[in-house]
């Protein structure tokens, strides 16, 4: 078995900061923009973008509210199973899902 440098957990950092990086970037506003308009620290923003530090579902939801985007979108594809996972529910709750 051969060692692989860029493991599964590797690969889907670089591969979330790569994401976020290009929305934020195709954006047009700036890094502290953004993280004002969010409500997130910019060095949570920063530390997030960089793949320093995972991001909380609040944080994911705070920036794909300001992004206008799903989280899929920004690398977080785990965090869209649950979103669709909760509206499922929410949906049964109030009778509009059967």
């Amino acid at each position: 078995m051969t060692y692989n440098p860029l493991s599964k957990r590797t690969h889907s950092i670089i591969n979330q900061r790569t994401l976020l990086a290009e929305v934020i970037f195709h954006d047009g506003r700036t890094c502290r923009e953004i993280a004002s308009q969010s409500g997130i620290n910019g060095t949570t923003l920063s530390l997030v973008q960089n793949g320093r530090r995972a991001p909380d579902m609040d944080t994911v939801l705070r920036l794909c509210i300001t992004l206008q985007c799903d989280p899929k979108h920004i690398g977080f594809d785990h965090f869209q199973d649950l979103l669709d996972r909760y509206q499922e529910q929410v949906k049964k709750a109030i009778g509009g899902g059967e």
